[in-house]
């Protein structure tokens, strides 16, 4: 699963996924902060804005 959003909401997503994927197994998975320095939308032909990125808890 790849998820892309704004850098400041990355941490509440990742608690939000550790949380709902918890099952109290050995081995549950990791979940992993990866920048990127550019997304562009093949359609628009454009860099995606942060305002293309909208969480809301």
């Amino acid at each position: 699963m790849e998820i892309y959003t704004k850098s400041e909401q990355a941490g509440d997503i990742a608690q939000l996924i550790v949380e709902t994927a918890h099952v109290n197994a050995d081995s549950e998975g990791l979940v992993c902060f990866v920048p990127v320095n550019d997304l562009l939308w093949i359609h628009d032909k454009r860099s995606a804005i942060d305002s293309d990125f909208q969480f809301h808890p």
